[in-house]
């Protein structure tokens, strides 16, 4: 079933939402992983995923879950910032490494080579500022998830000797905190949040509020609490069970750099640690 293009009447969730939007849109990335047949060029692998950029220490890094990238490679993984257009699917450009948290904490970090950064300079990425720990109210704030939604996206293969060509929609779908909720592979004291999602998203490619598809291919998107001057990364989007989104809290990725071979990187990172733990 293709996505409906009709467009509802704009939430009531005050300027929150509207002022935010563009900003939240610049952060975010499409992740592809593929394979390609090296005698034909075509593809014979494709997946896609969400992730987003964060800027620590002046290097670039992209934030999302660790299942997205598992059993990838740099070599078959490719970042891209979302356009208003169909363009052809390319990897292996821009990916330095990966870094993995261990055991069951789905976060990973995508390292980007600063000798490519002309590949995203139209994004914006989020900085230390932009991050908030889940220990903090969110009284009078707008929750909502960011990603490309697989219901979302379409794809065709080109003519033979040609990438294949992809058209994906960036949706910013409102939830809701469900308090006290545990998933069954959650720690019992817990760890992150968990949301459920609502029938209404703004669909960046039509500029319009709508009635979205099920969130399928969120993964690795982040949780923001927005506000009228700020949208704060709580966290990455991570599993939905029971209808319910479990999301990582976002300062997982920030761990993992914590030992980065920059000292301002290790820094940057740490800084968003500590502000966790307030």
């Amino acid at each position: 079933m293709q996505p409906s293009d009709e467009t509802i009447p704009t939430p009531a969730v005050g300027e929150h939402v509207p002022r935010q939007v563009e900003r939240i849109y610049r952060a975010l990335v499409h992740l592809n992983f593929a394979e390609a047949d090296p005698s034909t060029r075509q593809i014979v692998r494709y997946e896609a995923a969400t992730g987003f950029l964060v800027q620590l220490g002046g290097r670039d890094f992209v934030f999302t879950a660790k299942h997205n990238v598992e059993g990838e490679t740099p070599a078959s993984t490719g970042v891209q910032i979302p356009r208003e257009l169909t363009i052809p699917v390319r990897v292996g450009q821009g990916v330095s490494r990966f870094i993995l948290a261990e055991g069951d904490v789905d976060v990973a970090v995508i390292e980007l080579d600063p000798r490519e950064r002309v590949l995203w300079q139209s994004a914006l990425p989020f900085g230390v500022e932009d991050f908030g720990g889940l220990m903090q109210p969110r009284d009078g704030a707008v929750l909502c998830l960011c990603g490309f939604p697989v219901a979302e996206r379409q794809a065709r293969r080109g003519v033979p000797g040609m990438d294949m060509m992809f058209q994906f929609r960036a949706i910013m779908q409102l939830v809701d905190e469900i308090p006290g909720r545990r998933s069954t592979h959650e720690p019992p004291e817990g760890r992150g949040i968990h949301v459920r999602y609502g029938g209404t998203g703004y669909d960046y490619s039509l500029k319009a509020w709508r009635e979205v598809s099920p969130p399928l291919g969120f993964s690795g998107g982040p949780l923001l609490a927005l506000r009228d001057d700020s949208a704060h990364v709580l966290a990455l989007a991570r599993s939905i069970e029971n209808g319910a989104e479990w999301c990582e809290p976002a300062v997982e990725c920030a761990r993992l750099l914590l030992r980065h071979v920059s000292p301002e990187v290790a820094a940057d990172a740490a800084a968003i640690v500590r502000a966790s733990e307030r």
